[in-house]
Order: structure tokens, then C-alpha cells, then sequence
């Protein structure tokens, strides 16, 4: 497909399938430019929220999240992976056990 076809078949789309498309685009490019470390269970992780570092182990995960037991404050955190630094590797054998 050249990209006159991609401006070609742009040009039929209704709004709902170009939000849908650039929706699409912004995702892959966050694909390609992610270079950051996969987050694992278990991982002793840092970021920030507003003005706030909190500091915590990563209980679960997802394609593109993960649920962090704050150990600064109390409660959990879900945050995109790519907003994380790992600053220990751990296991998912060393998870605390829940509050649930």
C-alpha cells in the first residue's frame, strides 16, 4: 500500500474511525519509543505522583500497567509501566502479602 492509498482510504474515514486510527498511530509510536525495562512482579519500584515520590513493590502487572504496594504510604498505586524506574529486581516469590 503507498501512502496515497493511506491518504485515499483517510479521506472516506468518518471522524469516529480517525479518532480510532490516531488512537492506533499514538499507541505504536509509544511502542517504538518505549525503551524502558519490562516490569515484573516483585520489582521495588519509584515514581512520582504530583509532587510526591512514592516508593513501593509491584504486586501484579499488566500489558501495559502495574499495581504497586506503596511502601511510603498506604494503599496501592496502578500506574503505566513506562512511568517507573526499577531500582531493585525481585521475584515473585518475594511479594508481601496483601492487605485485601
Amino acid at each position: 500500500m503507498t501512502s496515497a492509498d493511506v491518504f485515499n482510504e483517510i479521506e472516506s474515514m468518518t471522524e469516529e474511525q480517525l479518532d480510532d486510527l490516531l488512537q492506533a498511530i499514538k499507541d505504536r509510536l509509544d511502542e517504538l519509543r518505549d525503551n524502558s525495562d519490562p516490569v515484573m512482579v516483585g520489582d521495588v519500584v519509584e515514581f512520582s505522583v504530583r509532587k510526591l515520590t512514592v516508593t513501593g513493590v509491584v504486586a501484579k502487572t499488566t500489558d501495559k500497567r502495574c499495581t504497586v504496594n506503596a511502601t511510603l504510604v498506604d494503599g496501592e498505586y496502578t500506574i503505566n509501566q513506562k512511568d517507573v524506574n526499577i531500582l531493585e529486581a525481585g521475584s515473585a516469590t518475594e511479594i508481601p502479602p496483601s492487605s485485601e
